[in-house]
């Protein structure tokens, strides 16, 4: 067999792996029916926290699961089956709801932990191949996944199962979060330091310029001083303003071009040479919605306004290069 051979033969086992998981999760939503409609109610309602359970491979998936939950607003944990015996059941109070996850619903280490529920009220749904598994039968809530096969080739790895359940998982936490009217604000809220969290949390002005840092003038003010004060302040950039309202803006490029283009320009006003009325952003707007605009119209400076439209920063590409948001 030649290496080209070899390498297509390899990747026509992945695309059989991951067709086989494909085709699972297609069969499969096929045959949910109202159980997974009362599990998004039961969950919904929970004046507690979710506890999501599984040991093994399964324990893998509610681990994930459990973390999708709580970033989409519904308060999980992970309880690992075969640690809870020795204390982890603490973290179970009255007041949750418990998703259990087994393949084959007969997992001892879960089976162990429904006295301990049923003593306490807890009501338990579980996601599981088997809906006559002695899980299901004290389930109050049985969801059953159907497959036509695993991934795995000699069909025992649990991989077309797992991946169903964690696409399951996914669409219930999602589906609980829609309902809700769960926003993209309040998931940043749990993802501060995340990529996600700075482009939707972090406004103009927590990284703007202010003050003594802006390189302000006048419109009468000539162009070989408007040079001294942009060098200074280092952005490349003059704002032009009467009192504090924003009336142009000079660019080191503009100055360039003047410089190319007039044989004595230095005593000329930089009113006579500004962009007037440039675009401004609000100090409250986002500053990936800064990027956009900069991006848009191609430039690297935009002056910050308040709600009197009176100017109190200038936010620079740099500075959004320095937040992480490019």
């Amino acid at each position: 067999m030649t290496l080209q051979e070899d390498s297509q033969n390899t990747l026509e086992l992945i695309r059989h792996a991951m067709r086989c998981e494909a085709e699972a999760i297609e069969f499969a939503l096929q045959r949910f029916g109202h159980p997974c409609v009362e599990a998004v109610e039961l969950i919904s309602n929970c004046t507690g926290k979710l506890i999501v359970a599984g040991v093994g491979k399964t324990g893998c998936i509610a681990r994930k699961a459990a973390a999708t939950f709580s970033s989409t607003g519904t308060s999980s944990v992970f309880l690992h089956a075969g640690e809870a015996a020795h204390g982890d059941l603490g973290m179970v109070s009255r007041g949750d709801v418990v998703l259990a996850l087994s393949n084959s619903g007969r997992s001892t280490e879960l089976l162990n932990l429904i006295p301990f529920f049923q003593r306490f009220g807890i009501p338990l749904i579980c996601i599981t191949g088997d809906p006559a598994s002695e899980l299901a039968s004290h389930s109050q809530i049985t969801v059953h996944i159907q497959i036509p096969k695993e991934a795995d080739y000699n069909g025992l790895a649990p991989t077309s199962s797992s991946t169903v359940a964690l696409a399951l998982c996914d669409a219930i936490a999602v589906t609980i979060a829609r309902q809700r009217g769960f926003t993209s604000e309040q998931f940043a809220m749990y993802h501060p330091g995340g990529m996600l969290g700075r482009k939707l949390l972090i406004t103009s002005a927590s990284i703007m310029h202010r003050e003594d840092a802006i390189p302000l003038a006048n419109s009468n003010m000539q162009l070989r001083n408007a040079i001294g004060v942009i060098s200074q302040k280092g952005l490349g950039t003059l704002v032009i303003v009467e009192g504090k309202k924003v009336k142009g803006i000079l660019t080191d490029g503009d100055i360039r071009r003047v410089l190319q283009s007039n044989d004595n320009p230095l005593g000329t006003s930089v009113g006579e040479l500004m962009t007037a009325d440039p675009i401004v952003l609000s100090e409250g707007t986002l500053a990936i919605e800064a990027l956009r605009l900069m991006q848009q119209h191609n430039i690297t400076v935009l002056p910050i306004i308040d709600k009197s439209d009176e100017l109190v920063g200038v936010l620079h590409l740099h500075d959004l290069i320095k937040a992480g948001l490019v």
